[in-house]
């Protein structure tokens, strides 16, 4: 196995950054030029993902080779762009030039900064991904990929591994297969945290802030509950954010200046690759979009509006055009089953409609107090009543350090107030640039709160706006604290960041039972961490996947319902990496064309066969908790 070719990204992000900043840093006193050369290059970068995935597949070809020689393609041609534009030369210039000596209150937050990324960066690398979503579609739908060498649709009982958007996994499709295993693929949200990091701190600078506000506004995004544990797994939040944040930095830094072609295609790739990632993006975006060509509009007429829309428009959708054409074939709709969709949306219930955003923010506010978590249900149901509004089944859920139900009351608080101020103290307000910022931003929450159903789970969904919210923070507060209080409050949220940092239930640094599902990530066995959300599930799988390996079949059918756990299976039998292959059997009958006719299992594991004693012509060898497995060389397509 070689692991080498997992440099190639990073090396081609190097290469690629430094062409760009030896051209954005021709002026030594522009000290923005490295964060828009690092905007640019990231999306470059998230674009050839998915351009590298999406041809390859057309060739079934999305192999460990195929994508080394994509990206020693795209690190070559990188590198003779260097060095025809002698950019190297220009980017020591420009970094000679900078001033890099710092306070030493701001030294130490950046020490501080460090030391979260590199603590999360080692937790994101020695857990495998153990998250519900994951191992129902996240990462199920990666190993399948990598066992096609294709992103075409298969039959599978969770088609949410089919109509989600695929991004973030094709990004860990890449690192799987340019390593060899799932080792890397925490690192996707990983690296998303830290590039909002550098671009939360570039848009607060363009709203106003000086280094200090940056600084702040960094801060307060790094302490996020939500991205801290987040940034360990392989959920798609975080990603989401980096691409709205580089969407939202590329709309702001065009405010005032010349309609640029290369800024509106600039603006399309942030656009197309958070729908791309996540559905909650086209919400979340849409506002910024709007608000982006009202300005063209008022600046350069009608017509660059039109020019604008058109190049931000079918730039997103070259993008999404693999994807949405596989959904089309499959569900005749891009963005999958209208049913499907229509089930994660408020849509259908109007009644709530007026009443979902102050649901979706109330859930941030459990305690862990059953009794004042019921009276705050019961008073907010009352409440509601008042003006016939409803909302089906709201209760308040207590899991501060779970990813998928972890509140940011702190934050949103600060967001709250800050908000208020700026209002009250509009007239001491010294960038204009804030006022519509908050205010489309807040748009975009109310959009997504609207559209998108109450669950307990909607905490998840706010992070892209929690992250959002980072930039004004820090610019505003800059401009009515004294420097020395912004570093305290600064240092503040880094510390009030630490329990999420060192405490995640199901991937904590520390174990601290009951609050962590298990001791430390580097204590751990790795089977633990895996099994971290269902402790119970453990031993029947390990017990159905050995009887399975036992028997020496390769070829193993999957018999599950869509709620059934799937990625486990992979990662315990060592599939695909080792040839064992895994096909789903009875599908439903719109995936009935992705079967394979050739596929033959001798093995099957079976979560819905009651006491069957056959299936499929093989005989019963064994049941493990709820799972029954099957084995023998008498397979027949038909029970």
């Amino acid at each position: 196995m070689h692991f080498w070719p997992i440099v190639l990204p990073p090396l081609f992000f190097l290469a690629l950054f430094v062409t760009l900043l030896g051209a954005e840093g021709a002026d030594p006193a522009d000290g923005e030029a490295w964060r828009r050369a690092f905007v640019k290059t990231a999306l470059v970068c998230g674009a050839l993902v998915t351009a590298s995935t999406e041809i390859l597949s057309l060739f079934r070809a999305v192999t460990g080779v195929g994508l080394t020689l994509c990206w020693i393609l795209a690190l070559l041609a990188a590198l003779v762009g260097c060095w025809r534009t002698q950019a190297l030369a220009r980017a020591l210039r420009w970094t000679q030039a900078r001033s890099w000596r710092l306070p030493t209150s701001e030294s130490a937050l950046l020490v501080g900064l460090a030391a979260i990324l590199l603590l999360t960066a080692l937790v994101a690398w020695v857990s495998p991904p153990n998250t519900t979503d994951s191992h129902l579609y996240h990462m199920s739908r990666v190993v399948h990929w990598a066992q096609n060498a294709s992103l075409r649709h298969y039959p599978t009982a969770y088609e949410h591994q089919l109509w989600f958007p695929p991004w973030a996994e094709t990004a860990i499709l890449t690192l799987r297969l340019l390593w060899g295993n799932d080792q890397a693929a925490g690192l996707i949200q990983w690296l998303s945290y830290a590039g909002c990091l550098v671009v939360a701190a570039g848009i607060a600078g363009l709203l106003g802030a000086g280094r200090r506000g940056r600084l702040l506004g960094t801060a307060f995004c790094a302490s996020i509950p939500m991205a801290l544990l987040q940034a360990t797994s392989t959920q798609n939040d975080l990603t989401v954010a980096l691409w709205l944040l580089c969407l939202v930095y590329l709309v702001t830094l065009n405010v005032g200046r010349p309609f640029q072609l290369i800024d509106q295609v600039l603006i399309g790739v942030s656009l197309g690759l958070g729908i791309l990632t996540k559905q909650t993006s086209y919400l979340y975006a849409l506002p910024f979009v709007v608000w982006h060509l009202v300005r063209v509009g008022r600046s350069a007429g009608v017509g660059a509006v039109t020019r604008a829309a058109g190049a931000v428009g079918s730039t997103a959708a070259a993008v999404n055009i693999g994807f949405w054409s596989r959904n089309l074939a499959t569900y005749g709709s891009p963005i999958g089953s209208l049913a499907l969709v229509q089930g994660h949306t408020a849509l259908g219930a109007s009644s709530a409609l007026t009443v979902s955003w102050a649901a979706h923010l109330l859930t941030h506010f459990a305690t862990p107090s059953e009794p004042l978590n019921r009276w705050m249900e019961d008073e907010f149901v009352t409440l509601i009543g008042v003006f016939r509004r409803s909302i089906t089944d709201f209760h308040l859920t207590w899991s501060w350090n779970h990813e998928d139900l972890a509140g940011s009351p702190l934050h949103l608080l600060a967001i709250g107030l800050v908000l208020l101020l700026l209002v009250v103290l509009r007239k001491r307000r010294r960038d204009s640039m804030m006022a519509p910022y908050a205010a489309v931003g807040v748009v975009s929450f109310g959009l997504l709160t609207t559209v998108v159903s109450w669950n307990p789970y909607v905490v998840r969904l706010h992070l892209p706006f929690l992250v959002l919210m980072s930039p004004l923070v820090g610019a505003a507060v800059e401009s009515w604290l004294r420097p020395a209080r912004i570093a305290m409050l600064s240092a503040a949220f880094l510390l009030a960041g630490l329990p999420w940092l060192l405490l995640n239930q199901t991937r904590p640094v520390f174990g601290l039972r009951p609050r962590t599902a298990i001791v430390s990530v580097f204590q751990a066995e790795q089977v633990d961490i895996l099994f971290a959300n269902w402790l119970p599930a453990r031993d029947s799988f390990i017990a159905a996947t050995d009887a399975v390996e036992a028997s020496g079949c390769t070829q193993i059918g999957l018999r599950i319902d869509s709620h059934d756990l799937e990625y486990p299976y992979w990662w315990l039998l060592g599939a695909p990496q080792n040839g064992m292959r895994l096909e789903h059997l009875d599908p439903y009958p719109h995936l009935a064309r992705y079967v394979d006719p050739a596929f033959r299992p001798c093995a099957i594991l079976c979560t819905v066969c009651g006491d069957r004693l056959r299936l499929h012509g093989l005989e019963r060898v064994g049941e493990f908790g709820e799972i029954a497995v099957f084995a023998g060389d008498a397979y027949q397509m038909t029970e």
